[in-house]
């Protein structure tokens, strides 16, 4: 079957012009809220970031207060044998402040392991929507790009092969 009619091969150009402009709007669309949404989880990492950062300064100023506590009772300790009998009961109190904030310490830390889970899990969830909100329509685009090809090659190969009317009546 060949197309011989100058305007019906006009309108299959124009037809395909016509698709190829759609499919360029619909993947800048696709482009535009990838770009938001690549926004969108850098903003929430920036966030949660933030948040670490405050939980490790909280950390850090813990672990320098109880490094402080451990100097004194290193001083305490080389003085203990003078002191021993008046300092016994200041000893227990001063452990049991310790444990205290050991206990605080540790669920400092516990807490801030959680909120690196969290970032994980959700950068890991961003990644992954990124992907398939990605890559998967660029393969749906890619395929629809190949058969518009090959069926162009397909058409335009038929058109070269079919003989004119000067041919036929040659033969």
């Amino acid at each position: 079957m060949s197309i011989n009619d100058p305007t019906a091969i006009t309108i299959l150009v124009f037809i395909m012009a016509g698709l190829v402009l759609i499919q360029t709007v619909g993947l800048l669309f696709a482009l535009g809220k990838l770009s938001s949404q690549v926004r969108s989880a850098e903003q929430s990492v920036v966030e949660i970031a933030n948040v670490i950062r405050g939980r490790v300064a909280e950390a850090n100023a813990l672990l320098k207060y109880l490094s402080g506590m451990q100097t004194r009772l290193e001083d305490l300790a080389s003085h203990s044998n003078q002191l021993i009998d008046a300092t016994g009961d200041r000893i227990a109190v001063a452990n049991d402040h310790i444990a205290g904030l050991l206990e605080l310490a540790t669920g400092k830390v516990d807490e801030s392991g959680r909120s690196v889970e969290y970032v994980l899990a959700q950068f890991m969830r961003q990644t992954t929507q990124l992907t398939r909100q990605v890559h998967h329509p660029t393969k749906r685009v890619s395929a629809v790009l190949k058969g518009v090809q090959v069926g162009l090659k397909t058409l335009l190969s038929r058109e070269r092969s079919v003989p004119t009317q000067d041919e036929e009546a040659f033969i």
